[in-house]
């Protein structure tokens, strides 16, 4: 029993040395895609490579034990979230780079088996404020106008952007286009209903393929095992509150 545990522990130590040995080369990929937007900011295919990059360094690091990288790439991640039309601007860049090179102390250190990232965490404290998503940008798919209207109502904020499709179709060509930080939409919608539509969401390789959905659906049934939906809201008075309460805590 002791054995078959020491040789688990080992096969543990490989894996995160392995993961540790591959984060340089990953620093590599991600400096070269943000100088890439810096060049060319409308370049969409290296935003979503980069996000996509970042976002699983970010799971690794979780995986591994190792929760500083996890934190550095959360923070990472809202500098991303401000890319728009414009692409980024030389202030998210050089930030965002910033956050590059402290993923490549925390490798050097973590290979060295150095335990100590206090001052890594102090940097991440001094950077968080100037990291902050300055707007929650949110796509409701509805194509009620009244249940549309309580939607808007219902998120609707100074921290917050709407936009407002009315059919499955232009709701997935949106999530193609620009990224959301969350997904609000009805099960029935014309053209393309909204199961499909998040089932289309979750096989796609983009940056919005995790996003979090709320469904307004008064039925649970028939929603495959594989179409993850983070909350169903009925279609009832409620609706408006719960949404407003969901998208908080979703978003907390």
């Amino acid at each position: 029993m002791r054995e078959g545990m020491d040789k688990f522990q080992e096969l543990l130590r490989d894996m995160r040395n392995s993961f540790l040995a591959e984060v340089p080369d990953r620093c590599e990929q991600i400096e070269a895609l943000l100088l890439d937007l810096e060049s060319r900011p409308d370049d969409r295919d290296s935003f979503n490579e980069l996000y996509r990059t970042v976002h699983s360094l970010k799971g690794s690091g979780g995986t591994h034990g190792l929760v500083v990288i996890t934190h550095v790439c959360h923070q990472l991640e809202n500098i991303l979230a401000r890319f728009d039309a414009g692409g980024l601007d030389g202030e998210a860049i050089s930030l965002a780079l910033h956050h590059v090179d402290l993923l490549r102390q925390v490798a050097r250190r973590a290979q060295d088996e150095e335990d100590d990232f206090a001052d890594i965490h102090a940097a991440l404290a001094d950077l968080q404020p100037k990291t902050q998503q300055a707007r929650r940008s949110i796509l409701i798919a509805e194509s009620s106008a009244m249940m549309a209207k309580l939607c808007q109502k219902a998120l609707a904020g100074d921290q917050v952007q709407l936009t407002l499709v009315r059919d499955g179709l232009s709701a997935l060509q949106e999530l193609t286009r620009d990224r959301y930080d969350l997904l609000v939409l009805g099960r029935e919608l014309a053209q393309l209903n909204g199961i499909a539509v998040v089932a289309a969401l979750r096989m796609a390789n983009s940056s919005n393929s995790q996003l979090p959905v709320i469904m307004l659906s008064s039925s649970h049934a028939n929603i495959p095992a594989h179409v993850h939906i983070d909350q169903i809201i009925a279609r009832d008075k409620q609706l408006a509150d719960k949404l407003a309460s969901l998208s908080a805590q979703l978003f907390r």
